[in-house]
């Protein structure tokens, strides 16, 4: 088999952040200018959260919440990755949902929009090297 598809949402990197959002709409990490750049309202919901278990959200200032959202996603990415290739020969591969972001936004690109990596990216870049070390935990279902 082969996974069409997998994800995790995280921000782009605060200097593309900078290039659509107003210092005080940056400065609201929970606000309606940061809602509206994510997908839908479910994942604003799961950001938060995943981000919230990193450190409180209500101190979060802009570059501590993209760092959180983009750890959560790399750690996603992580773990996808290699457990998908623990399952090999039964899993063959995986396609990420979107490499790359069109535009500006709390997505599921490992690049953002104005081309500058998350951390998914290195993650995922270590996470399909030729060999990898990975860990099964019995009982533990990805």
């Amino acid at each position: 088999p082969y996974n069409s598809e997998c994800g995790a949402t995280a921000a782009p990197d605060l200097k593309s952040l900078r290039t659509v959002l107003s210092d005080e709409e940056l400065c609201d990490v929970m606000g309606p200018a940061w809602k509206h750049r994510q997908p839908a309202e479910l994942f604003s919901d799961l950001l938060t959260r995943s981000a919230g278990l990193i450190g409180p959200l209500d101190r979060a200032d802009p570059a501590s919440f993209v760092r959180r959202t983009q750890l959560v996603q790399a750690l996603a990415y992580q773990e996808i990755i290699l457990g998908f290739r623990r399952r090999f020969p039964a899993c063959a591969g995986y396609t990420t949902w979107e490499f790359n972001e069109p535009w500006v936004d709390l997505n599921w690109g490992m690049i953002d929009a104005r081309g500058l990596p998350k951390q998914s990216f290195w993650t995922s870049r270590r996470g399909c090297a030729s060999a990898a070390v990975a860990i099964d935990r019995p009982g533990y279902v990805l």
